[in-house]
């Protein structure tokens, strides 16, 4: 999964934007349904904690649509 995020501030009254870099974090499910995490270049995995409690999709889109609406960008 990857994510590539503009950031906003507010400066003297002016709304400014600067693209951020792109972040990736691999995921895989064991056969057990256990949820593993890596970074790129990494060897290493962690379990991800509550695994069982993760949740499908993008859960923040709607929290973002609505600061999105409200910064108007």
């Amino acid at each position: 999964m990857c994510q590539k995020l503009t950031w906003y501030w507010a400066k003297n009254g002016e709304r400014l934007s600067e693209p951020g870099e792109e972040e990736c974090i691999s995921h895989l499910t064991a056969a057990d349904g256990i949820v593993w995490r890596s970074w790129p270049k990494d060897r290493e995995w962690w379990k991800a904690t509550n695994s069982a409690s993760l949740e499908k999709g993008f859960k923040f889109k709607s929290k973002i649509r609505r600061l999105r609406k409200k910064l108007k960008v």
